[in-house]
C-alpha cells in the first residue's frame, strides 16, 4: 500500500469502537509511524509447502464454500507437480514467497527472497504479535486464543468442533506432490520453512506456559484442506 493508504488504514481501524477486531489481508503496517497505538496483532501460518500446494489448486477449482474459480490460461488442468518440473513462474522461489511478507511489512524489500526480509519478519514478531497459530494445529490454537482473549474467542473450538456449523474450505482437485517435488520446493521454500519453524516454536513455547500439553496436537483438525 501506499503511505496514504496506509495511514488510511490506520485511521479507519483506530477510529473503530471498542472492542473490535478487523480481519484482512495486509502487510504489517506500524501504526506508530503514523501517530497511533499499535493493535493487538495476531495472525494464523501454514506450514509452507502445504500452503503452496493447497493455493495452486485453489487457484484453479475453488474450495467448498467458493467454487465459482475461473482460472483462465492453458495450465488450469496441469498438476503441481507438473508446473514445478517445468520450472513455471507460478511456482518458483519468488511466486511462493507468501508468508515473509506479510509479517515483514511493506517496504519493497519484503517482497524479495531474502535473508533480510526474513529476520525483519522475524523480529516483527516478536516486538508487535502477541499471537500467531498454526493452521496444522488449529484446534491448540483456538484454545490459546480462549485463554488469551476470552472476550474475543471465548467457545470458539466448542463452535469449531461442532458438526456442520462451519462449512468445509477443503481445496477441490488437489494432488499431493511427489517425493522429488516436495524435495525441490523445500529447497525453494527455504527461508519461508525457516520462519514457519519460528512460529512453531514461539507456538509451542505458548503452549507450555498456558499448560496445553504436546500431546493434544496430534488429534487436531486442520481448519482447511
Amino acid at each position: 500500500m501506499s503511505l496514504h493508504e496506509q495511514e488510511q488504514l490506520v485511521k479507519r481501524i483506530s477510529s473503530l469502537p471498542r472492542p473490535a477486531t478487523f480481519n484482512r489481508h495486509a502487510l504489517f503496517i506500524d501504526f506508530r509511524r503514523f501517530g497511533y497505538k499499535n493493535p493487538i496483532y495476531i495472525n494464523i501460518v501454514r506450514q509452507p509447502l502445504n500452503r503452496a500446494v493447497s493455493l495452486y489448486y485453489f487457484k484453479r477449482f475453488g474450495d467448498d464454500k467458493n467454487d465459482t474459480k475461473n482460472f483462465q490460461g492453458n495450465w488450469k488442468y496441469e498438476t503441481f507437480d507438473e508446473c514445478v518440473l517445468r520450472n513455471r513462474y507460478e511456482c518458483s522461489s519468488n511466486s511462493t514467497f507468501f508468508t515473509i511478507p506479510f509479517f515483514c511489512g511493506q517496504h519493497y524489500d519484503c517482497r524479495n527472497v531474502s535473508r533480510l526480509a526474513l529476520e525483519t519478519a522475524k523480529a516483527n514478531v516478536l516486538k508487535h504479535f502477541t499471537f500467531v497459530g498454526l493452521t496444522e494445529e488449529y484446534e491448540d490454537t483456538l484454545k490459546l486464543l480462549e485463554i488469551m482473549f476470552p472476550r474475543f474467542f471465548r467457545g470458539a473450538l466448542q463452535i469449531y468442533k461442532t458438526p456442520d456449523a462451519i462449512r468445509s474450505t477443503k481445496t477441490k482437485g488437489k494432488v499431493p506432490p511427489s517425493a522429488l517435488v516436495e524435495e525441490i520446493m523445500n529447497e525453494r521454500l527455504a527461508l519461508e520453512n525457516e520462519f514457519y519453524e519460528f512460529i512453531k516454536q514461539r507456538f509451542y513455547s505458548l503452549k507450555a506456559k498456558y499448560g496445553i500439553a504436546p500431546s493434544s496436537s496430534g488429534t487436531n483438525r486442520t481448519a482447511s484442506g
